[in-house]
């Protein structure tokens, strides 16, 4: 194993050629870690904690993101990224355009989430199965989805659910409280 240390400089000519990144003792990403890193395919931070904005913003390669040990996101860190599939199973919050603007993202499961923010998954038209613990507010949008066909949500929800702009849901019922 090597480790590299890169200033910004040099980053410039590796962030089109990486395709794996594996820190799996790092506790937090930047932001802008792997910023349009448009090779990087897999990435192992197991233990992060911290991942601050933008940090996979443009990671058109990248298609699944599991950062089981996730406490805190910043804004925009799947941003324009390939990301079909995230797992942030400890996150309680979801900040601020946290998820939004992902064009790939289909599935995300977010098992503690219980507040979010408004816009918090704008931009994601081809989501399908969001997961979520117990939600005291949704802020007015579920995302921007028309194809969610599956939502999770823990027993003991307070917050109401706006539906009305996810006809899948509506009309299958697939709603499921675990």
């Amino acid at each position: 194993k090597y480790c590299v240390a890169f200033n910004s400089n040099t980053w410039e000519q590796y962030n089109k050629t990486v395709k794996s990144v594996s820190f799996a003792k790092s506790l937090t990403i930047p932001a802008n870690a792997f910023s349009n890193c448009s090779a990087l395919e897999r990435v192992d931070f197991s233990r992060a904690e911290t991942i601050n904005g933008g940090a996979f913003l443009g990671c058109i390669a990248l298609t699944e993101l599991n950062l089981p040990n996730a406490t805190t996101i910043g804004g925009s860190i799947i941003l324009n990224s390939g990301v079909k599939k995230i797992s942030l199973p400890k996150i309680t919050s979801i900040p601020y355009q946290g998820l939004c603007n992902a064009p790939e993202l289909e599935e995300a499961y977010l098992e503690s989430v219980e507040t979010t923010t408004t816009g918090w998954m704008a931009g994601c038209p081809k989501l399908r199965i969001l997961m979520l613990g117990k939600v005291k507010d949704f802020n007015s949008s579920l995302g921007a989805s028309t194809e969610l066909e599956y939502l999770g949500i823990k027993e003991g929800t307070t917050a109401s659910l706006p539906l009305n702009s996810h006809p899948k849901l509506t009309e299958e019922c697939l709603l499921q409280i675990v």
